[in-house]
C-alpha cells in the first residue's frame, strides 16, 4: 500500500531517497521497494535505470528479497544502504542475546509496531508486517535513554514481547537495590544503554576489582570478609545475574534473599555447617568459633573482678537509637526504667 509505506511515519520511508529516479512514472514511491526487491550497483542505491524493464528482478519474491541483517547486519557502507547497525537484544548477538527471537518479526511484527491498516492485505506475512508497515515505538522513541526505556519490558510482565523472552524472569528484573543511590540502567558502569540494539551497549562483568572501583562501592568502605571471600560470592550466588536485585546469604546458609532482616549473621558460617558446602563451592573454609568466649584463656571472663556484677535501674540509649528492622520506627533518647 504506497499510501502507508510513502509517508514519515513509515520506517522505511528515508530508504533509498538519494536513489535516481528519472524516468520513473512511480518513482516516489518505487524507489523504496528496489531497495529490498530490486537491483543495486553497489553503492547503496538502486536507481531507476539499474531495474529490469521487462519484469520484475530476481529479488522481486519473498525468499530473495534483501531480509534485515542485509542492511542492519551489514557494515559494508556500498551495499547497507546507511541503515542503522543492530547487535544488542539480537539472536546473532555474542553479549546481549536474545535466543527467544530467530528473526526481527518476532517482536516488529507486533500490533504496537506497525500500521494496522494492513488488515486489507490478505497476504502478508509477519516478515511482510514489519518490513511494509512499520512505524516503530513511538513511546520507546521518546524515553530512549532513559530507565523506563528499559523497564518496558524488563520490568513488565505483560509486556507485548513476552514471547521473545527466553528467560521469563528477564521480565521482571529489579532494581540493583533498594539504595535511593542504586545506579540506573543507562550508566556507563551498567550497560551504557541508548538504543535497544545499539552497538554501544554492554553486559558488564562484574568482579570484586569492579565493585569497588569507578562510581560503584568505596574500596575504603567495603573490602573482601577477612580478605579472602568476594562480594560477588555471599551477594550475588557467583551467578551475574543476580546483581538484579544484590541478596543477602540467608540463615539457612544455602538461599538468598533481599531480606536483610533474615540474613546470615556470623554464626551461620563460624559456629553451625550450614553454610559449609556452599562455602566449599567458592573454595572457603570457614574458621569455627566453638565459644563466643571474649579469648581462650580458661580465665578470660574472671580478669574483670565484679566488674560487671550490677544490674543498673535505668537503661538509656543514645540520642535518635535508629531502627526498629521490623516496623522502621524511630526512638530518641529512650529509656526504660
Amino acid at each position: 500500500d504506497y499510501n502507508i509505506m510513502n509517508n514519515p511515519d513509515y520506517v522505511h520511508y528515508n530508504l533509498n531517497n538519494n536513489s535516481v529516479i528519472t524516468g520513473a512514472s512511480n518513482g516516489e514511491e518505487d524507489r523504496i521497494c528496489w531497495a529490498c526487491h530490486g537491483y543495486s550497483g553497489g553503492d547503496s542505491q538502486a536507481d531507476f535505470d539499474e531495474q529490469p524493464t521487462d519484469g520484475h528482478s530476481s529479488n522481486y519474491n519473498l525468499t530473495s528479497a534483501h531480509n534485515c541483517t542485509y542492511c542492519h547486519h551489514n557494515d559494508n557502507v556500498n551495499t547497507n544502504f546507511n541503515a542503522p547497525q543492530n547487535r544488542a537484544h539480537t539472536w546473532y548477538d555474542d553479549e546481549i542475546n536474545t535466543p527467544g527471537v530467530s528473526g526481527c518479526e518476532d517482536c516488529h511484527a507486533e500490533t504496537e509496531m506497525y500500521n494496522t491498516s494492513h488488515v486489507d492485505d490478505d497476504h502478508v506475512t509477519r516478515i511482510g508486517l514489519a518490513v511494509h508497515y512499520g512505524t516503530g515505538h513511538t513511546y520507546l522513541e521518546n524515553v530512549r535513554h532513559t530507565d523506563t526505556y528499559c523497564k518496558y519490558c524488563h520490568m513488565n510482565t505483560s509486556t507485548t514481547f513476552s514471547d521473545a523472552f527466553s528467560n521469563p524472569w528477564n521480565m521482571q528484573r529489579s532494581e540493583h537495590s533498594s539504595s535511593e543511590d542504586t545506579p540506573g540502567c543507562t550508566v556507563a558502569e551498567c550497560h551504557n544503554a541508548y538504543a535497544l540494539h545499539g552497538t554501544e551497549m554492554t553486559e558488564p562483568y562484574y568482579t570484586d576489582a569492579s565493585c569497588t572501583s569507578g562510581n560503584c562501592h568505596n574500596s575504603s568502605e567495603f573490602q573482601k570478609h577477612n580478605g579472602a571471600v568476594n562480594c560477588t560470592e555471599c551477594h550475588m550466588n557467583n551467578t551475574q545475574t543476580n546483581i538484579h536485585p544484590i541478596k543477602y546469604l540467608q540463615l539457612d546458609g544455602i538461599t538468598f534473599s533481599t531480606s536483610l532482616v533474615t540474613a546470615a549473621p556470623c554464626v551461620t558460617c563460624h559456629q553451625d555447617n550450614v553454610a559449609d558446602a556452599i562455602m566449599a563451592e567458592w573454595d572457603h573454609t570457614p574458621q569455627k568459633v566453638e565459644h563466643q568466649h571474649h579469648s581462650e584463656d580458661p580465665a578470660n571472663g574472671s580478669k574483670w573482678g565484679d566488674f560487671w556484677n550490677y544490674m543498673p535501674d535505668v537503661f538509656a540509649f543514645p540520642t535518635s537509637w535508629v531502627r526498629n528492622e521490623m516496623n522502621d520506627s524511630t526512638n530518641t533518647n529512650s529509656t526504660i526504667a
